[in-house]
């Protein structure tokens, strides 16, 4: 894999002896390593470096008290649980919260402009006409100025 190859570089080899690649770029690289001794030299040195990162790993992490090891993954665990507001200084926090509830205040009045909770009432009674048996009121809504005629019987 070195300049006498200019069919594969380094980083793929790499990734070929992590087991990264797909199904076909690994049946290819395979192929190529049956004809090309700069990058069956190349696997070798990776996989005798990944052999001894391992062992090293190994050898460190069992020196190690396992009550060090539980700490150093709990502390991780926690400090990934740490939300944004959780992190930021008192002040912020403040600034961020009330310009949240300004945000919640600025869209529900504009919702509540555009949508009313309550019914139109009648801009004006045109005519009312009672009787012994029964009652006619006609008024007009006050946007759509729609003719509304309500009748009861007494």
């Amino acid at each position: 894999m070195k300049q006498g190859c200019p069919q594969y570089d380094p980083e793929l080899i790499g990734r070929f002896v992590d087991g990264e690649l797909t199904g076909t770029e690994r049946d290819a690289v395979s192929r190529h390593l049956e004809e090309c001794l700069q990058c069956r030299k190349t696997v070798q040195s990776c996989e005798r470096m990944s052999h001894t990162l391992s062992a090293l790993l190994e050898m460190e992490a069992s020196s190690l008290p396992e009550t060090v090891i539980e700490e150093n993954v709990l502390s991780g665990i926690n400090e990934k649980e740490k939300t944004f507001l959780f992190n930021l200084p008192h002040p912020a926090k403040l600034y961020l919260q009330t310009a949240f509830i300004i945000v919640i205040m600025i869209v529900g009045g504009t919702f509540y402009m555009k949508y009313p909770a309550v019914a139109p009432t009648p801009s004006a009674i045109v005519n009312y006409v009672e009787g012994d048996a029964a009652s006619v009121m006609i008024f007009e809504t006050e946007n759509e100025k729609h003719t509304v005629i309500w009748y009861t019987e007494t």
